[in-house]
């Protein structure tokens, strides 16, 4: 039975709190299946917390902390938030910065300019604890590539990476980019994924649920956790012509040499 590596998961998120034990009792189940790790990303200061907390009860679970670009507004102020991360990236199962970036789609987001400057100042915290960063890039492409662009030295993975496929190329062109796949590659519409998946290298390669969220078929609409892993890993395994065992073996190693775990 192949192993996953999911790579980018809320198990912290109170949509799990309608299941009888809760995140707890779907992990326990899980990591008796087909799930070896997962790496749970925060999205604020306060869930950091809840993300380290998991991390301490699970031996598989690792943990990503860092002020997504929708909850920027809501920190006390970007000073304190930097403050709060160092202290939490200190510890051994925190692996890496996240989940950051830009997320115009929404009007009442907070302002692209205190955006950039919380995603500036998170990479440049990256870089000086030469830790990799999880990227949430959302109607925001152009600015996204930019900002990235100035820390071609900071180990990236692009979470349910949305972009062109030639964009994708370009952030291919370091090695220290990585691409991830969520159930949206499953999705009927999905084009423009699937093309990026065609052209990515099978050591750049990784795969995540973004659980609660993105399903995929044949579960969309519903409560995504890891165990859906395998419905994604066919689809890149259709794909990349590999077999799905194949496709868990790489991407696991991809995420452990990602994250240095």
């Amino acid at each position: 039975m192949p192993k996953f590596f999911d790579t980018h998961a809320h198990y912290f998120d109170e949509q799990f709190e309608s299941l009888e034990g809760g995140a707890d009792a779907l992990l326990s189940s899980l990591f008796e299946g087909t799930l070896c790790c997962v790496l749970n990303a925060a999205t604020s200061t306060d869930d950091s917390l809840a993300v380290l907390s998991l991390a301490n009860r699970f031996k598989g679970c690792y943990g990503a902390v860092g002020v997504h670009p929708e909850n920027c507004a809501k920190e006390e102020s970007l000073a304190a938030a930097i403050q709060t991360l160092k202290k939490l990236l200190s510890l051994p199962k925190i692996v890496a910065v996240g989940e950051i970036g830009l997320d115009y789609h929404w009007e009442d987001n907070p302002p692209k300019d205190l955006q950039r400057e919380f995603f500036t100042a998170q990479l440049e915290l990256a870089r000086e604890l030469n830790l990799p960063a999880v990227v949430h890039d959302r109607d925001a492409h152009g600015d996204t590539f930019d900002l990235l662009g100035r820390f071609p030295d900071v180990t990236v993975v692009l979470h349910s990476y949305s972009g062109s496929s030639e964009m994708a190329r370009q952030y291919l062109k370091n090695p220290n980019r990585y691409i991830s796949f969520s159930g949206v590659l499953t999705y009927k519409h999905a084009v423009q994924t699937v093309e990026t998946a065609k052209l990515v290298s099978a050591d750049r390669m990784l795969l995540e649920t973004d659980c609660p969220y993105l399903s995929p078929v044949p579960y969309r609409g519903k409560l995504n956790h890891s165990g859906h892993l395998p419905f994604t890993a066919e689809r890149l395994a259709q794909i990349k012509g590999m077999s799905v065992e194949e496709i868990a073996q790489k991407t696991t190693e991809n995420a452990i040499r990602a994250f240095k775990i």
